[in-house]
């Protein structure tokens, strides 16, 4: 009995259901995944392999697509994006590996189909200049990058070896973009196509790569890529990034190196290590990736990139505190080795030198809002915004347990200047989270740190107080033992307001919003942890009772050095840093409250 494609129609409130016997539970189950996702199968829309067979110039690819088993697939009812090669583009890279398909193994054409197809219905529309939100089905991503061809026309590029020729192809169980090339790994690795990078940019680059590997030949970029399942991302650097830091050849870097006092202790041959290991980073760090992190993990010694966004420019190394003032480097975003995809990895290209910095532990406000996914929200921080998460759907926050337990990104907006506000709900920015650690629902949760400087700090969990709720924190970084928070307070405790902050503080409490003390607009130290090394790391809490309702609205975590002033500057509702002596009339929301009138103006 042949199976076909059932429409479901919806128009407004009517659904038209159809039974139908033969369809098990199971596929329904799946289905109503598939309908959620959008995808709406009907008679008149053809499945993935049907458009195949219906179009002459794409046979060979059907018929590669049958040698590996897998028409099933690319017939079922789910949601596939397929970017399928032309017949002159399967023949020309068969020849050009000396192969064809009566040649190849099922195994060998099921790894060349499943390059070109993605779990996951992605129109151009949803294209970045960069990877795919989601990996092919053979564990790589593909890249696009619009362009303008010789005939002066825009195209899409596909991993940079394929146009896309017919985008949007909308059938029942996903889209098809046909491309004119095959897409596949790239054969050369990193250490090669930096070879054959061209000498008017990265020369010098180059040269000192190769005196490098000349002194100390177990030291090179593959010396990171151990085996074949493992990445790196190499950061190159133009001729003009070594010009300016005085660098034009080994001995010249030696030298700059010796000159840095965090690597002063080491010899030469640990110093290229370092700085080559630095260049390094771990993974494949596409650009989607870097203009969503916040720190960026290398093979230099346990040693962190830091990255940060002004406007459309993409900082490396970029500090810029109280006591530090440092520029960064910049990543090239347009250039041609962006995304440059090798075997073992990728190259990206920064435009300055990239060294490793010593830096003392300083002070960070973390507005707990501040995660990729909520940052992507097209109403992020805008009054009204109101979004429900599960466990997996965010990068830097995990929690497991019973019941459902969610965490809710919400934002009241911030207040007009002169305008109403609550003392009861001074967050910052005007958002927070939403979550409830509990015994019987949320029973853990780990949240990555932003980076911490290697040092020693207090730490202090802000949150407005309603609901009961005690947990123990934990300190976990890569490589060191977990620390155990002492601190075990309730949620539901009043923050005590009589006396003055000096007593307040010796119990372990303190105002941290600027414009009004309130006792439900808490701050308490939770105690202190020891950053072994520069990076993101993990809190994690874990519930000792229960707790009720929506559990607590959790604002902000602040790590300050031990050695510093734990209660200034406080934090404005806007973000703003609000330090000892400011008279009230000039803390956001502005109100004329408290104003100090010089009566000689």
């Amino acid at each position: 009995m042949k199976l076909r494609n059932i429409y479901i129609s919806i128009k407004s409130k009517a659904v038209a259901i159809v039974s139908v016997a033969a369809f098990s539970m199971a596929f329904l189950v799946g289905c109503q995944t598939d309908l959620e996702n959008g995808i709406y199968p009907n008679e008149s829309s053809p499945m993935i392999d049907e458009f195949l067979a219906e179009n002459d110039n794409l046979s060979m690819f059907l018929a590669m697509i049958e040698k590996a088993d897998l028409r099933g697939m690319s017939h079922a009812y789910g949601t596939y994006t397929c970017f399928a090669p032309t017949n002159a583009a399967v023949k020309e890279y068969l020849s050009a590996k000396e192969e064809s398909l009566e040649s190849l193994t099922q195994e060998q054409a099921s790894y060349y189909v499943k390059y070109h197809f993605v779990s996951d219905t992605i129109s151009t529309a949803d294209f970045n200049e960069s990877r795919l939100n989601a990996q092919n089905m053979a564990k790589h991503y593909i890249s696009t990058k619009t362009e303008m061809n010789d005939e002066n026309q825009i195209v899409i590029k596909v991993d940079r070896c394929a146009t896309i020729i017919s985008p949007n192809n909308r059938l029942g169980n996903g889209y098809v973009h046909v491309v004119d090339a095959m897409l596949g790994r790239p054969i050369a690795n990193i250490e090669t196509a930096v070879a054959d990078m061209p000498d008017e940019e990265f020369s010098v680059m180059k040269s000192i790569l190769a005196e490098i590997k000349q002194s100390y030949p177990e030291i090179t970029i593959s010396s990171y890529v151990p085996n074949d399942t493992t990445y790196i991302t190499f950061m190159a650097q133009t001729n003009k990034a070594f010009e300016e830091a005085n660098i034009s050849d080994m001995q010249s870097l030696l030298v700059r190196l010796r000159e840095n006092d965090i690597q002063s202790a080491y010899g030469d041959k640990e110093l290229v290590d370092n700085w080559l290991g630095y260049h390094c980073l771990q993974g494949r760090v596409y650009m989607k990736d870097i203009l969503g992190a916040s720190s960026l993990n290398t093979w230099g010694n346990n040693q962190v990139i830091t990255v940060t966004m002004v406007t459309d420019t993409i900082f490396l190394n970029r500090f810029k505190t109280e006591n530090i003032d440092e520029d960064g480097i910049v990543v090239d975003r347009q250039g041609y080795y962006v995304d440059y995809s090798c075997y073992d990895g990728l190259i990206q290209t920064a435009f300055n030198a990239l060294e490793i910095i010593e830096r003392s532990a300083y002070r960070v406000y973390w507005d707990m809002a501040d995660q990729p996914e909520f940052k992507a929200l097209k109403n992020f921080r805008k009054a009204g915004a109101n979004e429900l998460f599960y466990p997996g759907d965010l990068s830097k926050m995990n929690w497991g347990g019973n019941n459902n337990p969610t965490v809710r990104y919400i934002c009241d907006g911030v207040p007009e200047i002169n305008g109403s506000w609550d003392a009861k709900s001074q967050y910052v920015y005007g958002d927070y989270l939403q979550f409830r650690v509990c015994t019987n629902v949320m029973q853990w949760l780990e949240i990555t740190t932003p980076v911490l400087v290697a040092g020693r700090y207090k730490v202090w969990i802000c949150w407005r107080r309603f609901n009961p709720g005690k947990f123990r924190t934990t300190f976990i970084q890569d490589g060191e033992e977990d620390q155990v928070l002492p601190a075990s307070f309730s949620l539901e405790d009043y923050m005590p307001t009589a006396g003055d902050e000096t007593q307040r503080e010796a119990q372990g409490w303190k105002q941290y919003t600027a414009k009004a003390l309130n006792s439900v607009v808490c701050s308490k130290n939770i105690g202190i942890i020891e950053v072994k090394h520069t990076g993101e790391h993990i809190l994690r809490f874990d519930p000792t009772i229960g707790s009720k309702d929506v559990g607590a609205n959790w604002d902000m975590i602040q790590f300050i050095p031990i050695d510093e002033d734990q209660l200034y500057p406080r934090i404005a509702i806007d973000g703003s840093l609000v330090y000892k002596g400011t008279p009230n009339c000039e803390i956001f929301p502005e109100d004329g409250s408290n104003c100090i009138v010089d009566e000689e103006e």
